[in-house]
């Protein structure tokens, strides 16, 4: 059925730019809709709980090979690093064009 799911990323883009496999996940479109620029740990525990948060948490850790993408899950604050990567990404650009 279409709009049913989204490709969500993980670290949202508007503040990583990242735009790598390794920051996508499929998700339901409404739920994807409702994280907006969250990560997905502080969007659950708003909407479900301290205890979903920590069973996705858990999740994550058993069923997440790929290292990278499994930070990213557990990722539980944007940190100082994300917004400087973004900045770098919007010097690059501009200094590019």
């Amino acid at each position: 059925e279409p709009g049913y799911v989204d490709i969500d990323h993980i670290v949202p883009y508007s503040i990583s730019f990242d735009d790598s496999f390794k920051n996508k996940v499929l998700v339901f479109s409404d739920e994807n809709r409702d994280k907006g620029n969250r990560l997905p740990i502080a969007y659950l525990q708003s909407k479900f709980g301290a205890k979903a948060a920590e069973n996705f948490m858990i999740w994550v850790q058993s069923n997440i090979k790929d290292y990278k993408k499994r930070q990213k899950l557990l990722k539980r604050e944007i940190t100082e690093e994300d917004i400087n990567k973004s900045a770098r990404y919007q010097n690059y650009l501009s200094f590019s064009l």
